[in-house]
This record gives C-alpha cells, sequence and structure tokens, in this order.
C-alpha cells in the first residue's frame, strides 16, 4: 500500500450522491469564483458524478469532465448524457491550449503528484486562460485523520503500515507548485469550514466510508473494518459535535491562477 501512486479508494457512485451531497452544495460557490460564460470552453477536473460540470453546461459553456474514477464517470453518463464526460489521469491530460478555464471543486488533494497536475492544467490551457479550484487545505480534517490512526493502532496497524491518500497544502506550498509550472497566483486563501455531517454518528460513518477507504485497505476482515470504523467515530466524536450537531474540520484552500 505505501508505494501506491493513486488511491485505491473505491468509489461507488450511488452511495456517494446519496451521502455526500454536501461536496455539490459547497461547490456551487466555487462556480460564482468560476463565471463561465456563453462560448467558452471549461475543463471540470475531479467532476465526480457530474453535478457542477452540468450547472457549468448551464450557463452555455462548453464544458469536458473529467475524472480518475470509472465508477463516477459511469453514473454522470448516465445522470447528463448530454455532457462529455471521460476517464483521465490529471497528471498526463491530452489537451493543449484548449480551454478558457479549468475548475475543479474537492478534488486536488487526491492527486498527490501537484506538480505534475499543475504542468498537465498550464499545458492545457489557452494563453490568458484561469485555473480555479478548492481542495483540502492544510489541517483539513485532522480530527478524524488522528481517530482513525488511533482507532487503527488499537488493532495493531501502524501508521507507517497506512497508505495516506491525500495531499493538504499550506498557501506556501501550492502557490510555489502553481507558479513554478507557469501559473501568476491571483487568489489564494485557506479558511476553515466546517461541513455538517448528516445523521449523526452514521454520518461520520459515512464520510469514513466514502473518503477514508485507503486507511482500511490493511484491514482485510469486514468486522474488523466495521469496528475500526466506529471505534474511530467514538474517538472523534467529542471534537467534532457542536449543539448536538456532527461537524467535519474542514479547512479549505482556494485559489484563482492565471495562464499568462
Amino acid at each position: 500500500m505505501g508505494t501506491a501512486k493513486h488511491s485505491e479508494n473505491e468509489w461507488h457512485a450511488q452511495f456517494y450522491d446519496e451521502t455526500a451531497a454536501y461536496v455539490t452544495k459547497y461547490g456551487e460557490s466555487l462556480l460564482e469564483l468560476l463565471a463561465s460564460k456563453q462560448g467558452e470552453t471549461i475543463l471540470d477536473i475531479g467532476c465526480g458524478t457530474g453535478h457542477l460540470t452540468k450547472q457549468i453546461a448551464d450557463f452555455g459553456a462548453g464544458v469536458v469532465g473529467i475524472d480518475y474514477s470509472q465508477s463516477m464517470v459511469t453514473k454522470a453518463k448516465q445522470l447528463y448524457p448530454q455532457c462529455e464526460f471521460n476517464v483521465e489521469d490529471a497528471e498526463r491530460l491530452p489537451y493543449r491550449s484548449q480551454f478558457d478555464a479549468v475548475f475543479s471543486n474537492a478534488a486536488l488533494h487526491w492527486m498527490k503528484n501537484a506538480q505534475a497536475v499543475s504542468q498537465s492544467v498550464y499545458r492545457a490551457l489557452k494563453p490568458g486562460g484561469r485555473y480555479i479550484a478548492e481542495l483540502g487545505g492544510k489541517g483539513n480534517v485532522q480530527t478524524i485523520i488522528n481517530a482513525l490512526y488511533e482507532a487503527l493502532a488499537e488493532h495493531g496497524i501502524q501508521r507507517e503500515d497506512v497508505y495516506y491518500p491525500w495531499i493538504f497544502p499550506s498557501i506556501g506550498e501550492y502557490a510555489t507548485i502553481l507558479e513554478k509550472a507557469g501559473f501568476t497566483v491571483s487568489t489564494m486563501v485557506l479558511y476553515e469550514r466546517p461541513t455538517l455531517l448528516e445523521n449523526g454518528a452514521k454520518g461520520l460513518q459515512d464520510w469514513i466510508i466514502n473518503f477514508a477507504g485507503d486507511f482500511l485497505q490493511v484491514v482485510h476482515n469486514d468486522q474488523t473494518k466495521h469496528a475500526v470504523i466506529e471505534r474511530a467515530t467514538k474517538i472523534a466524536t467529542p471534537a467534532i459535535v457542536r449543539d448536538g450537531k456532527w461537524y467535519a474540520d474542514y479547512k479549505r484552500l482556494r485559489f484563482i491562477a492565471i495562464k499568462p
């Protein structure tokens, strides 16, 4: 697991749509920053099941949604057959000076070779094109991560045995990556965004199933996996419950970068 190039998290598109609608909801404010226009061409990286891609298309832009997960792309095509969706690796995009803008919501933190991704996006953009994205930033979901490590340790599984699937960079780290790729960073902000998990403790368990599958890859017994998820939920609960509601401790990094 530790040598894996990509996350081995299993994406179940239907379960994702049923339990993680907040990903799309919070991405809608990012669409306002994108401000897509009629006739523009836009690439949506990490499109998931395509909900935001469809909203971009509704503004009259020509849009292509890509995702590394075949499951997500298949579901997106079923939901929105009028839009174009492809399975692509963002490190190796086949596009050259093709798009007026590249958009990404809640996906770039899964792409650990951020330099390769940034260079790939740079090549895909037309000169003057804009790159507008949000990803998990420094400290994102740290409470949940710590709880998972603690629960796994109780079952004899140490941190070094677990594949860590994300990057949660600081402003300085990601701005440097973008500038090295050739971008001019015009705006970048790191902010706290506590994210309500519906259905209380079950909502947190659903979050772990959706997003933290890599932590459980080293657990080969389903009963033990369930026990780890329940124990991690119990450990994290005191820190993330406020007024009887469960909030994941999200910290987000949002930016606008321009290809000169």
